[in-house]
């Protein structure tokens, strides 16, 4: 069951890349003039900032994911959650390990991505976290793309953010990921 389990998590995160949900092109990145707002979620344990006129896809029937996507660019983050028991499942003790796991397998997966920025620890809203970053072709976007894990009590979030605009949504992914909190 937990082997089963563990393949769904590594299935479904593999999905995500390969299906260029983490693009970014075109527009810009006038982080100080957008409108923000929080978006909570009790059900999966965590709440982050975005643009007020981004769209929220949490339909996921898994229960695990959440996207958030500009209305009318191909910029968007990826939220995926974990209980934290799941973690000795994948062979990880905390943020930091599951991390370099979820890294370990983009580039296993003969992915054309280099590792930009090595796992490295973080605290993110006082929280226990790590982030790393990938730059390279996934699933036909080419780019930089931004892990971040987050520990909360009960659960482990991964934001997924991607730019593929040589850094012109870099502040605005950068205080997205600088905003979530864990429950």
């Amino acid at each position: 069951m937990i082997k089963s389990m563990r393949k769904v998590y590594w299935v479904i995160l593999i999905l995500l890349l390969a299906g260029g949900l983490l693009a970014a092109c075109g527009g810009g990145d006038q982080a100080d003039d957008v409108v923000w707002t929080t978006y909570e979620n009790g059900d999966m344990g965590f709440s982050i900032d975005m643009p007020v006129d981004w769209q929220v896809d949490d339909g996921d029937t898994s229960g695990l994911i959440v996207s958030l996507t500009h209305p009318t660019e191909d910029v968007g983050a990826i939220v995926f959650v974990l209980n934290r028991a799941d973690l000795a499942s994948f062979g990880a003790e905390n943020a930091p390990d599951l991390l370099g796991l979820f890294v370990a397998q983009a580039l296993s997966d003969k992915a054309a991505v280099q590792i930009v920025q090595e796992v490295q620890p973080a605290t993110i809203n006082g929280q226990v976290g790590a982030t790393a970053v990938l730059q390279g072709e996934l699933g036909g976007q080419t780019g930089l793309i931004s892990f971040t894990a987050i520990e909360g009590e009960n659960k482990v979030v991964i934001l997924s953010t991607g730019d593929g605009t040589e850094g012109e949504f870099e502040a605005l992914l950068g205080r997205l990921r600088d905003s979530i909190s864990v429950d």
